[in-house]
């Protein structure tokens, strides 16, 4: 159906995101977590790894938004 569809187009973004991350491509991985977040908007991961990218790119206001948004979504997770 069509959520499972979504689920997996924003895996796979999470993925080619968490590669580019890996290769110290900050900027094109945390566009890439962008686009995941529309396709998958309640998912926490996504906002964490867009955080930790726009850290790395010292938009610490940004990624701070992120991490607060992450907490809001999974308040039990502790990553």
């Amino acid at each position: 159906d069509s959520w499972t569809k979504m689920e997996d187009e924003g895996e796979k973004l999470r993925a080619e995101g968490n590669a580019l991350f890996q290769s110290k491509e900050y900027l094109k991985a945390a566009a890439v977590y962008t686009k995941a977040i529309k396709v998958d908007g309640k998912n926490a991961v996504l906002y964490s790894n867009r955080s930790a990218a726009l850290l790395h790119l010292s938009k610490v206001k940004r990624a701070l938004m992120d991490a607060q948004t992450c907490v809001e979504l999974r308040p039990d997770w502790e990553k």
